[in-house]
C-alpha cells in the first residue's frame, strides 16, 4: 500500500494521525510490544516516503499502561 500511495498517489505531505498499534490487543500489549510495532512503522514510513515531510501524532491506543 505505501508503494502504491507513493508512486500513484504521490503525496506532498504525510499526516500520520496515530492509532498505529493493534487496537484489540493495545491494553495488553507491553511497552516494549508498542515501541516495537511504532518503529516497524516509522521505519517503513520513512524508507518509502524518503522525501515528503510527515507529521506524526501519538493517537489514544499508542501509549502503554504499566500493568
Amino acid at each position: 500500500m505505501t508503494n502504491f500511495i507513493n508512486k500513484e498517489i504521490n503525496p506532498d505531505v504525510i499526516f500520520w494521525t496515530g492509532d498505529s498499534t493493534t487496537h484489540a490487543e493495545s491494553y495488553y500489549m507491553t511497552y516494549e510490544d508498542k515501541v516495537d510495532q511504532l518503529t516497524y512503522l516509522n521505519n517503513l514510513l520513512k524508507e518509502t516516503f524518503k522525501t515528503i515531510p510527515i507529521f506524526a501524532a501519538i493517537g489514544n491506543h499508542d501509549f502503554a499502561f504499566s500493568h
